[in-house]
């Protein structure tokens, strides 16, 4: 630890590389709190599949109710209920730990204000 701070305190550039780092991990996480407290469950996981969705190739989720119901604050029900809402929607496919995007678009309009700049732009803000 010690040698981080000095490097902080020395490095004009570490120290701004690390402050860029933390807004950007941060920004995501209070979104996470803030969504979680305000918007409906079936949003929440709207929002959840489109972040990891941003970090995958492709359109096929390995992802489980657990891991799920932690990141949107509900139970395993809970999510269970709010994949069967986006599944009737045609919005995704789900079967036993493999979420499939169908309709992205849709599911970003579904998702409303619970996804947004915090979450897509990030990931594309990193690539580039």
């Amino acid at each position: 630890m010690d040698a981080l701070r000095r490097l902080v305190e020395e490095s004009r550039s570490s120290r701004e590389t690390l402050e860029s780092f933390t807004a950007r991990l941060f920004t995501p996480t209070a979104y996470t709190a803030l969504s979680n407290a305000v918007h409906h469950v079936d949003a929440r996981l709207a929002r959840w599949i489109l972040m990891i969705d941003d970090r995958v190739d492709g359109n096929h989720i390995d992802v489980t109710h657990e891991f799920l119901a932690v990141m949107i604050a509900s139970g395993r029900s809970g999510v269970t209920d709010a994949l069967h809402v986006l599944e009737g929607k045609r919005l995704i496919y789900s079967n036993r730990s493999l979420v499939t995007v169908r309709d992205r678009a849709a599911l970003e309009e579904f998702a409303g204000p619970a996804y947004g700049p915090a979450e897509g732009g990030l990931v594309h803000e990193l690539a580039s």
